[in-house]
């Protein structure tokens, strides 16, 4: 079993509560990610994506820094369908095809 300590910034913290995002998910993600992405303009971030089944297998993207002990979350969000990424081709431009 994986265990990632994690914290959350203010903005972070923020977002998900207007979000309506559980911390339980955000703790899936970042322990069982289905995809991780680095960030294009932070090298000290990171994406990990996760489909939430209680979201209609929405996608929850989830920015943090993995720099520093506890990892900092910086934001969460509940993004497209699964589908709706291969539908407009970002599953090709993002390798999002093994995404489950």
């Amino acid at each position: 079993m994986i265990h990632i300590d994690f914290v959350l910034t203010d903005h972070a913290q923020k977002r998900i509560l207007k979000r309506q995002i559980k911390l339980e998910w955000i703790k899936d993600a970042l322990e069982y990610p289905a995809r991780i992405e680095s960030d294009l303009d932070d090298g000290h971030l990171v994406h990990v994506l996760r489909p939430i089944a209680a979201r209609g297998f929405h996608v929850l993207r989830v920015i943090h820094n993995e720099t520093v002990d506890p990892l900092v979350v910086v934001t969460a969000y509940i993004g497209l369908l699964y589908n709706e990424y291969e539908e407009s081709g970002l599953a090709l431009q993002i390798g999002l095809f093994g995404f489950l």
